[in-house]
């Protein structure tokens, strides 16, 4: 479906059954007997199951200050041009890996560079890592 496009009659018939699912998924992953890297490798291929990189966008991996980063740049973006994005999860959950669908697409929206920086999370690197 085009971006700005109407839900067509299957979208919108799937978007319910899609919805269930996750929902029940999720909820059997997110719980504490489940470990974090277990919950952090499902939660990223449901990712990228559910919701592809959108095409026009070049994926490179950085460095900036010591910190590991994502660079999704949308084909024809200013090189000067940057916006931060820093992913939620509550420095438990979360990578650039599985933020990268929205990232590009706010990349496209904008027309400008985003980095997603791999900061630390806990329980493995507990506060202040992730600050740090």
């Amino acid at each position: 479906m085009p971006d700005g496009a109407a839900p067509g009659i299957v979208e919108r018939a799937l978007r319910p059954v899609l919805a269930a699912s996750l929902r029940a998924t999720v909820a059997r992953v997110l719980r504490p007997r489940v470990p974090f890297a277990v919950q952090r490798a499902m939660l990223t291929g449901l990712t990228r199951a559910t919701a592809p990189v959108p095409r026009g966008v070049r994926v490179a991996c950085e460095t900036h200050g010591g910190v590991a980063c994502e660079r999704i740049t949308p084909h024809g973006a200013p090189p000067v041009a940057v916006a931060l994005y820093f992913h939620g999860g509550g420095f438990c959950l979360g990578s650039p890996a599985m933020h990268r669908p929205f990232a590009a697409r706010l990349a496209l929206a904008m027309g400008v560079a985003v980095v997603v920086p791999d900061y630390a999370l806990a329980p493995q690197r507990p506060y202040p890592a992730a600050l740090d």
